[in-house]
């Protein structure tokens, strides 16, 4: 299709001036650099110089306006007009006291904005996006892992950063150089007024943090309708990760055969780091965020929405980690986090009462394990010592440590 070469084509010249040559979204695009039709499509002269968003928006701002969430998200800012602004001239600066106290519902609003175009219940999100974005999204995507997985640098690269580095990328075109000028030219033309700026700045860290959950999905939608190479690469870098390696010559022998060095063969996988998402323990986390949120709730508390997107986030790269779960370390981690938003204080006291609460209940059954502990190993002494028989070395040895033995 027309539209869908004129994606590419946009893409190509997205590559070509910010990922090879590692400009900024913020830079100027001389369109000497596109294709011609792409020139022909913005109605500029081949010597003109461009930003990024004003091409994302030429092309892609109607096929968006046609979609309910759009509609849903022209009602959101009406209720920003009235809860925050109170009816004022959006240049005017806002009284410091009354910007605090609509911090709060400003917060909730701004990630209701977001959850228009980015829905997110549970485990599952819905893109409330048009197919012309998704694919241009998509075209983008691919440039990018093809750059990556050019050389054995991005090949040994961890799942974890390459998932990374292409959410972050994604991100950057869709929200920095899609929506957020979009919202800006639409609703907030103003700029420069303290009011309006808090506004937007709070609209952009919902959006970011919204993607960020549903970005996992929309790559995975990504790779699998991609081109036959980009399949490939792909599957090489797995391979790679996962191959079998001899290690290097054995440094621990003696000096007196220097001529007989021997190679070790080890036929074991590669260290690569550990960051394949565990079902197990994103249910963990799930399960004590859910209890803490019916804790808080007997307390009448309960963590805003944007809170929840920030712990969930937090909880996504906890889960790829190796550390214990601990649920007062948690509860601590989670209280850290929402004490950095004033919106989130009706939260902040009966949370520090159930951190400490939590913390002593786990030390108590620390301190019960250990007297169990104790107790069998009595136990077992004792059944010995009736028993009249000589106890073996290794038993013995064994008997000496903490480790419970069975009968």
């Amino acid at each position: 299709m027309p539209d869908q070469q004129l994606a590419s084509d946009l893409a190509d010249l997205l590559e070509k001036v910010l990922l090879r040559k590692k400009g900024r979204l913020d830079d100027q695009i001389d369109l000497s650099q596109s294709t011609v039709n792409l020139q022909r499509k913005f109605d500029k002269k081949a010597d003109s110089k461009v930003f990024i968003e004003n091409l994302t928006l030429k092309m892609f701002s109607d096929d968006l306006k046609k979609m309910e969430a759009w509609t849903i998200a022209q009602e959101l800012i009406t209720k920003i007009r009235i809860s925050y602004f109170k009816g004022q001239d959006l240049s005017n600066e806002l009284d410091p006291v009354m910007q605090k106290e609509v911090t709060g519902m400003l917060s909730l609003l701004a990630a209701s904005f977001a959850g228009a175009f980015f829905n997110i219940s549970g485990k599952n999100s819905v893109v409330r996006l048009p197919e012309s974005l998704m694919f241009f999204l998509r075209e983008v995507d691919y440039r990018q892992i093809r750059i990556v997985l050019s050389d054995d640098k991005g090949i040994a690269m961890s799942q974890d950063n390459f998932l990374r580095l292409r959410r972050d990328w994604m991100a950057k075109v869709l929200i920095d150089a899609f929506l957020v000028p979009l919202v800006q030219t639409e609703f907030f033309s103003v700029r420069g007024a303290l009011a309006t700026d808090h506004v937007v700045s709070q609209i952009i860290s919902a959006l970011h943090s919204a993607f960020a959950i549903s970005a996992p999905a929309i790559l995975s939608d990504s790779l699998k309708s991609a081109p036959a190479d980009i399949q490939n690469l792909v599957k090489k870098r797995r391979t790679t990760q996962f191959k079998l390696r001899k290690d290097t010559p054995d440094k621990s022998a003696k000096n007196d055969q220097p001529d007989q060095k021997k190679l070790i063969s080890t036929y074991r996988p590669t260290l690569v780091e550990n960051t394949s998402p565990s079902r197990h323990r994103r249910s963990e986390l799930s399960k004590l965020l859910k209890k803490l949120i019916r804790d808080l709730k007997k307390e009448n508390a309960e963590f805003t929405p944007t809170m929840l997107i920030t712990i969930k986030l937090f909880n996504n790269d906890f889960a790829l980690s190796k550390k214990p779960i601990s649920e007062a370390i948690l509860y601590q981690t989670w209280l850290d986090i929402a004490s950095k938003d004033d919106s989130n204080n009706a939260v902040i006291k009966p949370l520090k009462r159930i951190v400490v609460e939590t913390a002593e209940i786990e030390t108590e059954q620390s301190l019960l394990h250990s007297e169990l502990l104790v107790i069998d190993l009595l136990s077992k002494l004792t059944t010995i010592e009736k028993s009249g028989k000589e106890l073996p070395i290794e038993r013995a040895n064994r008997l000496s440590s903490n480790t419970p033995l069975n009968p």
